[in-house]
């Protein structure tokens, strides 16, 4: 359901490629991630789709991500059916 409104919404595949509509490096996290800081968090954008995708940016440097970004999903191995399932990667040119 819409968070704004409460109407019922559709589900939709979404696109394995998008860009980085937004990010921030955590320094500091949860219990479950203080192996992995500093890590960065990303809003992903995908054309045609209006909503955006809250996700983790690996094999990146903090210092190199940059608004616009393309990057694409990745999956991994054995998913445990949790957001962290999905992440993304930078597209390399």
């Amino acid at each position: 359901h819409c968070m704004q409104c409460g109407s019922k919404t559709d589900w939709m595949e979404l696109p394995q490629q998008g860009k980085i509509h937004t990010f921030t490096t955590c320094y500091y996290g949860g219990e479950a991630f203080l192996k992995e800081t500093p890590f960065t968090l990303i809003l992903v954008e995908f054309d045609q789709v209006h909503t955006l995708f809250l996700s983790r940016l690996k094999s990146a440097d903090p210092q190199r991500v940059r608004i616009g970004m393309q990057v694409k999903a990745q999956f991994v191995k054995r998913p445990k059916f949790k957001v962290t399932d999905v992440y993304f990667v930078p597209v390399k040119d």
